[in-house]
């Protein structure tokens, strides 16, 4: 019974350090600029494969080059998809 009890003890601690880890603001202090570089290169890809490109390529493309180097490229792109539909 002391085992269940001592990992019980263990799980709350771990518990309780990740919530005053994540409420500290320290999360976002720490990745927010990987959260949203991420997010805006899924953006650029996104963009992309709405125009009719590859959208993880241009994705991969603007992680290496910048989310707003490949927005710049994928905005001033042809539309394939309308050149499809003539």
């Amino acid at each position: 019974m002391d085992i269940f009890k001592e990992s019980n003890d263990f799980l709350i601690a771990s518990i309780d350090s990740l919530q005053n880890f994540i409420e500290s603001n320290d999360f976002l202090n720490e990745y927010g600029f990987f959260i949203s570089y991420g997010i805006l290169c899924a953006l650029v890809g996104v963009a992309a494969s709405d125009k009719g490109r590859s959208g993880i390529i241009w994705a991969f493309i603007s992680f290496f080059i910048t989310p707003i180097l490949g927005g710049f490229f994928v905005a001033f792109m042809r539309n394939e998809r309308r050149e499809e539909e003539s």
